[in-house]
């Protein structure tokens, strides 16, 4: 970049940090957004999870109703004349327990409903985090924005003097770091969501 000053250079500068400052303010609005439906979608895990939470104590009950039928002793008469039923029942009990044993673990695993409700939960933390930042750079081009229209009022009264090289300088390399934190923060909201 040169360093000279032209009133184009500091007025494209100043459209530029304001266009920057719009798109970090559109960055807020759409993490913002994400992360209340991300909020959305870890509550359904957590409804998902009392759902299975209830077929897995259900089917637990059951297992021990057909269990206790199985093995009374007053209906031994009855086991010895029905055996067929008899093993429907035992094969029932065991899929039964099977699958209270398989939706119970699926709870307790990192891929099931509490595991997935954590990683949205921290989901949810990095977009609220990169929000905060999205709003400080709306700020910091803010800045770079008035530091450019000082450069321009000064350029357009007369005030050659007060503009330096230097001046400009820091207004641009104020710019780049915005851009660069801009491009540092898009990457970390696209590795969350694709959707910006």
């Amino acid at each position: 970049m040169t360093a000279t000053t032209t009133p184009s250079n500091s007025s494209s500068l100043k459209n530029d940090c304001e266009e920057g400052a719009v798109g970090a303010q559109l960055l807020y609005n759409s993490t913002e957004k994400t992360a209340s439906r991300l909020l959305l979608s870890a509550e359904r895990y957590v409804k998902a999870g009392q759902a299975l939470l209830v077929l897995a104590v259900a089917s637990a009950g059951v297992v021990g109703l057909l269990a206790s039928w199985q093995y009374r002793r007053i209906h031994r008469v009855w086991r010895i004349r029905h055996p067929r039923r008899l093993a429907q029942q035992r094969q029932a009990m065991w899929a039964f327990g099977t699958f209270g044993t398989a939706t119970f673990l699926l709870l307790l695993s990192p891929i099931g409903p509490g595991g997935l409700h954590e990683a949205r939960l921290e989901d949810v933390k990095r977009l609220d985090d990169i929000a905060v930042r999205a709003l400080i750079l709306k700020r910091r081009y803010e800045s770079a924005a008035a530091l450019a229209a000082t450069l321009r009022e000064n350029e357009t009264t007369g005030w050659w003097w007060r503009t330096t090289a230097q001046q400009e300088t820091e207004a641009r390399e104020m710019f780049e770091r915005c851009e660069d934190e801009w491009r540092a923060l898009m990457k970390e909201r696209i590795a969350i969501d694709p959707n910006v």
